[in-house]
């Protein structure tokens, strides 16, 4: 036990040590930038004159962040770079090279560029007024730059009017519950987006397979009003110059014909012809090789997609969560293929995870004085009746 506790000590000294030694490179952080550049220290985001931006809100818009930071001021994996010597050929300067981070060289034309960006993202906000501006200190050459963005007042949505003919399409996109937008809500083209996916989504849900959020626009009006913006949601032109059978296949409702389970599925590898066994019941089939991985009704259980239902994204997505949930499954993959004019059938692919495990671990005791060893194994059968049980 003295051996052990010695061991123990001799580690946290040496992690002590290195960590000494990486405080100690901090204090030299530009070391590798190079004669004539500035290393980018701290990137800063104002936003000036509204609380409905958040500065986390522009970030993904600078094109040029500092380096990685602990707590918010601790620039370690910089550190671990600047612990190499100067002679990049040796194997410690290799390695810490390849562990930490290299100092990021400030940018003037990545600065400009997020400012561009920031002024698009805020005018996508609906602050098309918003001015920005970049404050920099340099010191020690180290530069801190700040990005102060001026919103000014948002453009708000005027009139908004929903354009359909089709009447299972205008009345999803014209519900009060569900709607994101409404006359009087700030402008904000992210919102436009969610309202098109949102209206999609549920057209799929409601058996329209092929229909898509591309399929629709919006349509802008500013000249009218002071600040504000009338918007309709409408179809895309080339939708109504589609054929009357491209029209019809694409706002024609699909219910399910039959639901495959192909288990046991090998990425690798496509089984042959002989190795494959296959059964059915009600509209379900399942297809397999060697010993079948579930049995039949565990699966029907766990899939809310069923034959003759009206196809539905939503039970799709529930049927990935509740398949993926099964312990003998690694791998889940849906798709659907047409069967008839309005009919689709459902493939599902399921490939097997590891069905036993084993597990062992040693921990020191310490009772009454008296130091020792436990030591534990374990195992685990994840579907030992067939029945997804563990």
């Amino acid at each position: 036990m003295m051996f052990l506790a010695m061991c123990v000590s001799q580690r946290i000294q040496l992690f002590v040590g290195m960590m000494l030694i990486v405080l100690f490179s901090a204090c030299n952080i530009t070391k590798f930038v190079p004669q004539g550049d500035y290393l980018l220290n701290d990137v800063k985001i104002k936003v000036v004159d509204t609380k409905d931006v958040l500065p986390t809100d522009l970030t993904k818009y600078v094109q040029q962040h500092q380096n990685t930071e602990i707590l918010g001021f601790w620039k370690l994996q910089l550190g671990i770079y600047n612990t190499a010597s100067l002679d990049t050929t040796k194997w410690t300067s290799k390695n810490a090279h390849k562990v930490g981070e290299a100092p990021v060289i400030f940018s003037p034309d990545m600065a400009d560029a997020s400012v561009l960006q920031l002024t698009r993202a805020m005018n996508n906000k609906g602050y098309f007024r918003a001015e920005v501006d970049t404050a920099m200190t340099i010191k020690e050459r180290k530069v801190n730059l700040v990005y102060n963005v001026k919103a000014g007042s948002p453009y708000l949505i005027g009139d908004y009017v929903v354009d359909f003919d089709q009447q299972d399409l205008y009345d999803i996109a014209q519900s009060n519950r569900s709607a994101l937008l409404r006359s009087g809500d700030k402008f904000d083209a992210d919102v436009l987006n969610q309202e098109r996916q949102r209206v999609a989504s549920a057209m799929r849900s409601r058996g329209y397979f092929y229909f898509d959020a591309e399929y629709i626009r919006f349509e802008a009006d500013s000249l009218r009003k002071e600040q504000r913006i009338d918007v309709k949601m409408c179809l895309q032109p080339y939708v109504e110059q589609m054929s009357l059978e491209e029209q019809d296949r694409l706002f024609r409702q699909y219910n399910i014909a039959n639901v495959y389970f192909h288990i046991d599925y090998d990425l690798d590898r496509i089984p042959t012809d002989e190795e494959m066994y296959a059964s059915s019941r009600d509209g379900y089939i399942f297809t397999w090789v060697g010993k079948k991985l579930l049995r039949d009704k565990v699966l029907m259980r766990n899939c809310p997609i069923r034959p003759g239902d009206r196809y539905n994204e939503r039970l799709v997505e529930r049927a990935y969560a509740r398949m993926n949930q099964l312990a003998p499954i690694k791998y889940v993959d849906i798709s659907f293929e047409p069967s008839s004019s309005n009919e689709l059938d459902c493939h599902i692919v399921l490939s097997r995870n590891k069905l036993n495990s084993f597990s062992a671990e040693i921990e020191g005791t310490y009772s009454a004085g008296d130091w020792g060893v436990a030591a534990g194994m374990g195992y685990a059968n994840r579907n030992l009746f067939r029945g997804a049980e563990e």
